[in-house]
């Protein structure tokens, strides 16, 4: 049963090195070995770490109450979201296509020259490409906006900025500074401080030898097979064969570790717990 587990976690930490690196190398080649290692720790007995998490909560200060509220808000809001969402795709919106149209040359040259420079992964690329053309067709809306309101001052027409909206620019100004100095270091408490206090006890459960040799001969696969199969001629069909491999190649070294080396020749045996 052990072996199993073993194999297993093994297996999905050189998977996963290799997805990383395929997806990241060669600027960000690092992130493989911490996503690498990661999977590999963490897959190990998952029944384990599904058991540890109310008390790791309970050490942290969380409360399993009020996170099933917080989630069935957010589903609630998210649920919202998309009716608002379909109610405003149905209604016309000039300003949004104009901006459209008029930000892909913009975007155009950005992608272009990202495109071009080897260095920077793909999914980095993506990521800036899509931020780009989100920034200049905001940015281009809100332009035909204001030179709608200004074409439209002469008549004494005011369709996008009317009066109720300017005396809410001072409210709005008070909501920010109050989330600033106020809201925003409890926001930081609960999605920064506490998920990280949580994640500290959380390994102190579950941390075993175990563990640490998942961690280590699953990214030690990926490895090996990045450094005699992987090149950046690769294509898809290669590539996932190749996660295939790495992930067999992983689940050997991990049980070869296990059986040999640790049980026959350093005669460790040690439980979950590490205890």
């Amino acid at each position: 049963m052990e072996t199993r587990k073993i194999a297993l976690a093994c297996s999905i930490g050189s998977m996963i090195f290799l997805a990383v690196a395929f997806a990241c190398a060669p600027t960000f080649w690092w992130l493989s070995i911490l996503a690498g290692a990661a999977a590999g720790y963490f897959s190990y007995d998952l029944r384990e770490i599904w058991q540890a998490i109310p008390l790791a909560m309970q050490r942290a200060g969380i409360k399993w109450q009020h996170v099933l509220q917080k989630v069935r808000h957010a589903l609630q809001e998210v649920r919202h979201t998309l009716q608002e969402t379909k109610k405003w795709l149905t209604e016309p919106h000039p300003f949004f296509y104009g901006g459209l149209l008029v930000a892909v040359p913009f975007t155009w040259p950005v992608a272009y020259i990202l495109q071009q420079d080897d260095t920077v992964p793909w999914a980095l690329t993506l990521v800036l490409e899509v931020l780009a053309f989100s920034t200049f067709t905001t940015v281009l809306i809100i332009a035909l906006g204001v030179l709608e309101e200004v074409g439209l001052k002469g008549k004494g027409k005011h369709i996008l900025f009317d009066h109720s909206v300017k005396r809410g620019y001072a409210e709005v100004a008070r909501n920010v500074g109050k989330g600033l100095l106020v809201v925003t270091p409890l926001i930081l408490k609960g999605v920064i401080y506490k998920p990280i206090q949580f994640l500290v006890h959380l390994f102190r459960i579950i941390h075993s030898q175990k563990r640490i040799l998942c961690a280590v001969d699953g990214t030690l696969g990926g490895i090996l097979i990045c450094l005699w199969l992987a090149s950046p001629s690769n294509t898809l069909f290669e590539k996932a064969l190749l996660l295939v491999f790495g992930g067999l190649l992983g689940a050997v070294l991990g049980v070869a570790n296990w059986e040999i080396v640790s049980k026959r020749i350093l005669h460790v045996d040690v439980p979950i717990n590490g205890t």
